[in-house]
């Protein structure tokens, strides 16, 4: 399976919300301007591709993050959208 890449996303702003580079590698992370980027169509768009519907509510799949970014972007969700977030780990 291949998906399409656009070359230009890693120059803009979004992707620097995302990516920072530690000794020459690509790292994924959570950024502090995310508070103010992260608006309601986004958190949408945001659920469409990693996110899952389950019965006791919604799943953000978050794994190529670290567990402090995590508990990072839970503060961002609860603070912009008043949502009550978990962490949860999971194993393979």
């Amino acid at each position: 399976m291949r998906t399409r890449s656009y070359p230009f996303f890693y120059f803009i702003k979004i992707h620097k919300l995302f990516y920072t580079t530690i000794n020459e590698k690509s790292t994924k992370f959570i950024s502090n301007d995310l508070i103010s980027e992260l608006i309601p169509r986004a958190l949408a768009f945001w659920f469409m591709d990693d996110g899952v519907y389950a019965i006791l509510g919604l799943y953000l799949h978050t794994k190529g993050f670290n567990f402090n970014d995590v508990y990072k972007l839970a503060g961002i969700l609860h603070y912009n959208f008043d949502l009550n977030v978990t962490v949860l780990s999971h194993e393979n």
